[in-house]
Protein backbone atom coordinates (compact mmCIF):
# COMPACT_ATOMS: atom_id res chain seq x y z
CA UNK A 1 0.00 0.00 0.00
CA UNK A 2 1.39 3.39 -1.06
CA UNK A 3 0.98 6.01 1.64
CA UNK A 4 0.16 9.43 0.23
CA UNK A 5 1.87 12.54 1.47
CA UNK A 6 -0.49 14.65 3.60
CA UNK A 7 -1.97 17.76 2.00
CA UNK A 8 -1.27 19.77 5.15
CA UNK A 9 1.38 19.29 7.86
CA UNK A 10 0.28 16.75 10.46
CA UNK A 11 -0.44 18.67 13.65
CA UNK A 12 -2.73 17.69 16.53
CA UNK A 13 -4.89 20.83 16.78
CA UNK A 14 -4.45 22.80 13.58
CA UNK A 15 -4.63 22.72 9.80
CA UNK A 16 -1.85 24.79 8.23
CA UNK A 17 -1.49 26.00 4.65
CA UNK A 18 2.15 26.84 3.97
CA UNK A 19 2.01 28.19 0.42
CA UNK A 20 -0.25 30.21 -1.85
CA UNK A 21 -1.37 28.37 -4.98
CA UNK A 22 -4.40 29.51 -6.98
CA UNK A 23 -4.99 25.92 -8.14
CA UNK A 24 -5.84 24.94 -4.57
CA UNK A 25 -8.28 27.79 -3.89
CA UNK A 26 -11.53 25.83 -4.06
CA UNK A 27 -10.22 23.14 -1.72
CA UNK A 28 -8.70 25.56 0.75
CA UNK A 29 -11.71 27.85 0.76
CA UNK A 30 -13.72 24.89 2.04
CA UNK A 31 -11.05 23.64 4.45
CA UNK A 32 -10.71 27.06 6.09
CA UNK A 33 -14.43 27.89 6.06
CA UNK A 34 -15.96 29.05 9.34
CA UNK A 35 -19.56 28.80 10.50
CA UNK A 36 -21.77 28.39 13.55
CA UNK A 37 -24.68 26.47 12.01
CA UNK A 38 -26.62 29.66 11.32
CA UNK A 39 -24.06 31.86 9.55
CA UNK A 40 -21.17 30.66 7.43
CA UNK A 41 -18.37 32.09 5.29
CA UNK A 42 -15.90 30.47 2.91
CA UNK A 43 -12.18 30.64 3.55
CA UNK A 44 -11.39 33.33 0.99
CA UNK A 45 -8.66 35.94 1.32
CA UNK A 46 -9.91 39.01 3.15
CA UNK A 47 -7.81 41.34 0.99
CA UNK A 48 -9.64 39.89 -1.99
CA UNK A 49 -8.82 39.53 -5.62
CA UNK A 50 -10.89 39.35 -8.75
CA UNK A 51 -12.24 35.80 -8.90
CA UNK A 52 -13.23 33.99 -12.02
CA UNK A 53 -15.37 30.86 -11.98
CA UNK A 54 -12.34 28.54 -12.00
CA UNK A 55 -10.17 30.20 -9.37
CA UNK A 56 -12.40 30.84 -6.40
CA UNK A 57 -15.82 31.37 -4.91
CA UNK A 58 -16.64 34.05 -2.39
CA UNK A 59 -19.42 32.77 -0.21
CA UNK A 60 -21.48 33.95 2.77
CA UNK A 61 -24.60 32.05 3.80
CA UNK A 62 -27.52 32.01 6.21
CA UNK A 63 -28.75 28.48 6.87
CA UNK A 64 -32.19 28.04 5.27
CA UNK A 65 -32.23 31.34 3.35
CA UNK A 66 -33.15 30.34 -0.19
CA UNK A 67 -34.52 31.28 -3.58
CA UNK A 68 -36.91 29.21 -5.69
CA UNK A 69 -37.18 29.09 -9.48
CA UNK A 70 -39.07 27.05 -12.06
CA UNK A 71 -37.13 24.07 -13.42
CA UNK A 72 -37.40 23.66 -17.17
CA UNK A 73 -37.17 20.22 -18.81
CA UNK A 74 -36.89 19.08 -22.38
CA UNK A 75 -39.28 16.30 -21.37
CA UNK A 76 -41.01 16.24 -18.01
CA UNK A 77 -41.92 13.02 -16.20
CA UNK A 78 -43.94 12.28 -13.10
CA UNK A 79 -42.03 13.01 -9.92
CA UNK A 80 -39.64 15.54 -11.44
CA UNK A 81 -39.38 18.66 -9.22
CA UNK A 82 -41.12 21.66 -10.68
CA UNK A 83 -39.26 24.26 -8.61
CA UNK A 84 -35.73 24.52 -7.29
CA UNK A 85 -34.84 25.62 -3.78
CA UNK A 86 -31.29 26.85 -3.41
CA UNK A 87 -29.42 28.43 -0.52
CA UNK A 88 -28.33 31.86 -1.72
CA UNK A 89 -24.87 33.36 -1.74
CA UNK A 90 -25.33 36.59 0.22
CA UNK A 91 -23.73 40.06 0.02
CA UNK A 92 -20.06 39.98 0.95
CA UNK A 93 -18.73 42.31 3.64
CA UNK A 94 -15.39 40.64 4.41
CA UNK A 95 -13.20 42.29 1.82
CA UNK A 96 -10.59 44.76 3.05
CA UNK A 97 -8.26 45.75 0.23
CA UNK A 98 -4.88 47.11 1.28
CA UNK A 99 -2.87 49.74 -0.59
CA UNK A 100 0.72 50.78 0.13
CA UNK A 101 1.46 54.16 -1.39
CA UNK A 102 -1.07 53.22 -4.08
CA UNK A 103 0.22 49.66 -4.65
CA UNK A 104 -2.33 46.97 -3.88
CA UNK A 105 -1.43 44.05 -1.63
CA UNK A 106 -2.11 41.08 -3.91
CA UNK A 107 -0.47 37.67 -3.55
CA UNK A 108 -0.59 37.17 -7.31
CA UNK A 109 1.96 39.96 -7.73
CA UNK A 110 5.26 40.83 -6.10
CA UNK A 111 7.06 38.22 -3.98
CA UNK A 112 5.83 36.11 -1.07
CA UNK A 113 8.65 35.92 1.47
CA UNK A 114 6.74 33.77 3.99
CA UNK A 115 3.19 32.47 4.17
CA UNK A 116 1.05 30.75 6.78
CA UNK A 117 -2.70 30.26 7.12
CA UNK A 118 -3.90 28.26 10.13
CA UNK A 119 -7.23 26.82 11.18
CA UNK A 120 -7.00 26.66 14.97
CA UNK A 121 -9.42 23.86 15.77
CA UNK A 122 -8.90 24.31 19.51
CA UNK A 123 -9.81 28.02 19.34
CA UNK A 124 -12.34 28.13 16.49
CA UNK A 125 -10.55 30.80 14.45
CA UNK A 126 -8.51 31.19 11.26
CA UNK A 127 -5.32 33.28 11.16
CA UNK A 128 -2.97 34.33 8.38
CA UNK A 129 0.61 35.54 8.64
CA UNK A 130 2.33 36.75 5.46
CA UNK A 131 5.50 38.65 4.64
CA UNK A 132 5.13 40.11 1.14
CA UNK A 133 7.13 42.43 -1.08
CA UNK A 134 5.51 44.54 -3.78
CA UNK A 135 6.82 44.92 -7.31
CA UNK A 136 8.43 48.22 -6.29
CA UNK A 137 10.15 46.64 -3.27
CA UNK A 138 7.87 47.71 -0.41
CA UNK A 139 7.83 44.93 2.15
CA UNK A 140 5.06 44.36 4.71
CA UNK A 141 4.12 41.93 7.45
CA UNK A 142 0.39 41.18 7.04
CA UNK A 143 -1.67 39.46 9.74
CA UNK A 144 -5.36 38.62 9.96
CA UNK A 145 -7.68 36.81 12.34
CA UNK A 146 -11.24 35.71 11.45
CA UNK A 147 -14.04 34.44 13.64
CA UNK A 148 -17.63 33.37 13.15
CA UNK A 149 -19.00 33.62 16.67
CA UNK A 150 -20.35 30.51 18.40
CA UNK A 151 -21.97 32.66 21.10
CA UNK A 152 -23.52 35.36 18.88
CA UNK A 153 -24.95 33.45 15.93
CA UNK A 154 -25.53 36.51 13.70
CA UNK A 155 -21.99 37.81 14.06
CA UNK A 156 -18.63 37.37 12.36
CA UNK A 157 -15.57 39.54 12.89
CA UNK A 158 -12.22 40.23 11.30
CA UNK A 159 -9.00 41.90 12.41
CA UNK A 160 -6.28 42.83 9.90
CA UNK A 161 -2.95 44.50 10.50
CA UNK A 162 -0.07 45.71 8.36
CA UNK A 163 3.47 46.47 9.52
CA UNK A 164 5.62 48.29 6.91
CA UNK A 165 9.03 46.67 7.20
CA UNK A 166 11.27 48.80 4.98
CA UNK A 167 9.35 52.03 4.32
CA UNK A 168 7.09 54.68 5.77
CA UNK A 169 4.15 55.92 3.76
CA UNK A 170 0.43 56.01 3.22
CA UNK A 171 -1.46 52.81 4.04
CA UNK A 172 -5.09 52.54 2.95
CA UNK A 173 -7.62 49.98 4.18
CA UNK A 174 -10.47 49.90 1.66
CA UNK A 175 -13.33 48.00 3.29
CA UNK A 176 -16.11 46.91 0.96
CA UNK A 177 -19.71 45.73 0.89
CA UNK A 178 -20.64 43.95 -2.35
CA UNK A 179 -24.33 43.18 -2.86
CA UNK A 180 -23.97 42.38 -6.56
CA UNK A 181 -23.61 38.65 -5.89
CA UNK A 182 -25.00 35.50 -7.43
CA UNK A 183 -24.55 31.76 -7.06
CA UNK A 184 -21.92 29.96 -9.14
CA UNK A 185 -24.66 27.71 -10.48
CA UNK A 186 -22.94 26.44 -13.60
CA UNK A 187 -19.76 25.58 -11.71
CA UNK A 188 -21.25 24.00 -8.59
CA UNK A 189 -24.40 22.29 -9.92
CA UNK A 190 -24.06 19.60 -12.62
CA UNK A 191 -27.79 19.58 -13.45
CA UNK A 192 -28.77 21.28 -16.70
CA UNK A 193 -30.84 24.47 -16.38
CA UNK A 194 -31.22 24.24 -12.62
CA UNK A 195 -31.03 27.73 -11.09
CA UNK A 196 -30.94 30.12 -9.51
CA UNK A 197 -29.38 32.25 -12.23
CA UNK A 198 -28.28 35.84 -11.89
CA UNK A 199 -28.73 38.18 -8.94
CA UNK A 200 -31.69 37.00 -6.88
CA UNK A 201 -31.81 39.59 -4.07
CA UNK A 202 -33.42 42.89 -5.03
CA UNK A 203 -32.03 45.86 -3.07
CA UNK A 204 -34.35 47.80 -0.79
CA UNK A 205 -31.74 49.79 1.11
CA UNK A 206 -28.00 50.36 1.05
CA UNK A 207 -26.36 52.90 3.33
CA UNK A 208 -22.84 53.93 4.28
CA UNK A 209 -22.38 56.45 7.09
CA UNK A 210 -21.54 56.87 10.78
CA UNK A 211 -18.78 54.19 10.56
CA UNK A 212 -21.36 51.65 9.40
CA UNK A 213 -22.57 50.27 6.14
CA UNK A 214 -25.57 48.07 5.63
CA UNK A 215 -27.80 46.42 3.06
CA UNK A 216 -31.31 45.03 2.99
CA UNK A 217 -32.94 43.14 0.12
CA UNK A 218 -35.70 40.70 -0.77
CA UNK A 219 -35.50 37.63 -2.98
CA UNK A 220 -37.32 37.67 -6.30
CA UNK A 221 -39.46 34.54 -5.87
CA UNK A 222 -39.30 33.19 -2.31
CA UNK A 223 -39.92 36.75 -1.00
CA UNK A 224 -37.54 36.29 1.91
CA UNK A 225 -35.77 39.40 3.20
CA UNK A 226 -32.21 39.54 4.51
CA UNK A 227 -30.09 42.32 5.94
CA UNK A 228 -26.44 42.76 6.81
CA UNK A 229 -24.43 45.46 8.54
CA UNK A 230 -20.77 46.12 9.28
CA UNK A 231 -18.79 48.57 11.38
CA UNK A 232 -15.10 49.43 11.63
CA UNK A 233 -12.62 50.35 14.32
CA UNK A 234 -9.52 52.02 12.88
CA UNK A 235 -7.32 55.02 13.70
CA UNK A 236 -7.41 56.51 10.24
CA UNK A 237 -9.08 59.22 8.21
CA UNK A 238 -12.31 57.69 6.91
CA UNK A 239 -14.32 58.36 3.78
CA UNK A 240 -17.57 56.52 3.01
CA UNK A 241 -19.12 56.04 -0.41
CA UNK A 242 -22.13 54.06 -1.60
CA UNK A 243 -23.89 53.05 -4.80
CA UNK A 244 -26.98 50.93 -5.46
CA UNK A 245 -25.22 47.61 -4.83
CA UNK A 246 -21.93 48.49 -3.14
CA UNK A 247 -20.38 50.55 -0.39
CA UNK A 248 -16.85 51.35 0.70
CA UNK A 249 -15.17 52.70 3.80
CA UNK A 250 -11.68 53.99 3.08
CA UNK A 251 -9.30 54.46 6.01
CA UNK A 252 -6.07 56.32 5.27
CA UNK A 253 -3.18 55.97 7.73
CA UNK A 254 0.29 57.53 7.79
CA UNK A 255 2.22 54.30 8.08
CA UNK A 256 5.51 54.35 9.97
CA UNK A 257 8.20 51.73 9.41
CA UNK A 258 7.98 49.03 12.07
CA UNK A 259 4.62 50.22 13.48
CA UNK A 260 1.38 48.28 13.14
CA UNK A 261 -1.69 49.67 11.35
CA UNK A 262 -4.87 47.85 12.40
CA UNK A 263 -8.48 47.65 11.23
CA UNK A 264 -11.16 45.63 13.03
CA UNK A 265 -14.43 44.86 11.27
CA UNK A 266 -17.64 43.55 12.84
CA UNK A 267 -20.24 42.03 10.49
CA UNK A 268 -23.76 40.82 11.25
CA UNK A 269 -26.45 39.10 9.17
CA UNK A 270 -30.10 38.20 9.68
CA UNK A 271 -33.18 37.28 7.65
CA UNK A 272 -36.97 37.32 7.82
CA UNK A 273 -36.82 33.66 8.84
CA UNK A 274 -35.86 34.99 12.28
CA UNK A 275 -36.46 38.75 12.47
CA UNK A 276 -39.31 40.72 10.81
CA UNK A 277 -38.10 42.89 7.93
CA UNK A 278 -38.94 46.18 9.61
CA UNK A 279 -36.90 45.24 12.70
CA UNK A 280 -33.80 43.82 11.00
CA UNK A 281 -31.63 46.93 10.87
CA UNK A 282 -32.34 47.81 14.51
CA UNK A 283 -31.57 44.21 15.47
CA UNK A 284 -28.25 44.21 13.60
CA UNK A 285 -27.24 47.60 14.94
CA UNK A 286 -27.64 46.33 18.50
CA UNK A 287 -25.45 43.29 17.74
CA UNK A 288 -22.75 45.49 16.19
CA UNK A 289 -22.80 47.93 19.12
CA UNK A 290 -22.42 45.11 21.63
CA UNK A 291 -19.50 43.66 19.67
CA UNK A 292 -17.77 47.04 19.51
CA UNK A 293 -18.27 47.57 23.25
CA UNK A 294 -16.83 44.18 24.15
CA UNK A 295 -14.06 44.34 21.58
CA UNK A 296 -12.39 41.73 19.41
CA UNK A 297 -10.41 40.19 22.27
CA UNK A 298 -13.63 39.39 24.15
CA UNK A 299 -15.02 37.58 21.11
CA UNK A 300 -11.85 35.47 21.00
CA UNK A 301 -12.12 34.66 24.70
CA UNK A 302 -15.77 33.64 24.33
CA UNK A 303 -14.96 31.49 21.31
CA UNK A 304 -12.15 29.69 23.08
CA UNK A 305 -14.39 28.94 26.08
CA UNK A 306 -17.00 27.37 23.78
CA UNK A 307 -14.33 25.32 22.02
CA UNK A 308 -12.80 24.19 25.33
CA UNK A 309 -16.19 22.94 26.46
CA UNK A 310 -16.79 21.20 23.13
CA UNK A 311 -13.44 19.39 23.10
CA UNK A 312 -13.75 18.32 26.75
CA UNK A 313 -16.92 16.47 25.78
CA UNK A 314 -16.37 15.47 22.15
CA UNK A 315 -12.64 14.91 21.64
CA UNK A 316 -11.54 11.46 20.47
CA UNK A 317 -7.92 10.67 21.28
CA UNK A 318 -6.03 8.28 18.99
CA UNK A 319 -2.65 6.93 20.01
CA UNK A 320 0.26 6.29 17.65
CA UNK A 321 -1.35 7.76 14.52
CA UNK A 322 -0.89 11.52 14.35
CA UNK A 323 -2.48 11.83 10.93
CA UNK A 324 -5.65 10.02 11.99
CA UNK A 325 -5.75 12.10 15.18
CA UNK A 326 -5.67 15.31 13.14
CA UNK A 327 -8.24 13.95 10.70
CA UNK A 328 -10.81 12.93 13.30
CA UNK A 329 -10.55 16.32 15.01
CA UNK A 330 -10.94 18.10 11.67
CA UNK A 331 -14.11 16.10 10.97
CA UNK A 332 -15.50 16.74 14.44
CA UNK A 333 -14.73 20.44 14.08
CA UNK A 334 -16.64 20.77 10.82
CA UNK A 335 -19.57 18.72 12.13
CA UNK A 336 -19.70 21.07 15.12
CA UNK A 337 -19.62 24.08 12.78
CA UNK A 338 -22.39 22.71 10.56
CA UNK A 339 -24.82 21.93 13.36
CA UNK A 340 -27.65 24.44 13.67
CA UNK A 341 -28.37 25.72 17.16
CA UNK A 342 -31.71 27.52 16.82
CA UNK A 343 -34.15 24.59 16.61
CA UNK A 344 -35.39 25.77 13.20
CA UNK A 345 -33.01 24.53 10.53
CA UNK A 346 -31.04 21.38 9.80
CA UNK A 347 -27.52 20.46 8.75
CA UNK A 348 -26.77 20.84 5.07
CA UNK A 349 -24.77 18.15 3.35
CA UNK A 350 -21.95 20.66 2.83
CA UNK A 351 -22.68 22.57 6.01
CA UNK A 352 -22.25 26.29 5.36
CA UNK A 353 -18.87 25.94 3.67
CA UNK A 354 -20.11 26.52 0.12
CA UNK A 355 -22.88 26.17 -2.43
CA UNK A 356 -22.58 22.40 -2.87
CA UNK A 357 -25.88 20.47 -2.58
CA UNK A 358 -27.57 23.90 -2.67
CA UNK A 359 -27.73 23.93 1.12
CA UNK A 360 -30.15 21.00 1.14
CA UNK A 361 -30.68 18.76 4.17
CA UNK A 362 -30.89 15.01 3.47
CA UNK A 363 -32.23 12.19 5.60
CA UNK A 364 -29.00 10.23 5.11
CA UNK A 365 -26.93 13.17 6.34
CA UNK A 366 -28.90 13.03 9.57
CA UNK A 367 -28.40 9.27 9.68
CA UNK A 368 -24.64 9.70 9.44
CA UNK A 369 -24.56 12.52 11.99
CA UNK A 370 -26.71 10.88 14.66
CA UNK A 371 -24.05 8.42 15.86
CA UNK A 372 -21.54 11.27 16.09
CA UNK A 373 -23.82 13.26 18.37
CA UNK A 374 -24.78 10.18 20.42
CA UNK A 375 -21.23 8.99 21.05
CA UNK A 376 -19.49 12.34 21.45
Amino acid sequence: MIKKEPIYPVLPWSIVETEFNVKNNYRNETTFALSNGYLGTRGTYVEGYDFDIDTGLEGNFINGFYESQQVRYGEWNYGFPQKSQTMLNLPDMKRVEIYLEGERFDLRTGAIISYNRTLHMDKGIVTRDVVWESDSGRRIHFKSCQIVSLTHLNLMALKVSVIPLNFSGKIVFLSKLNADVKNHTRKTNPLVDYGPYGRCILPQMLQADDERFGFQGTTVNSKLTMACMASHVCNGIVEYQSEELSATAQYAIDGIQGEEAVLTKYMAYTSSLDVPSLEQLTFLNAIIQAAETGGFSLLLEEQEKVMDQFWRIADIEIDEDASLQQGIRFNLFHVMQAAARNGKVGMGAKGLSGEGYEGHYFWDTEMYMLPVFIWT
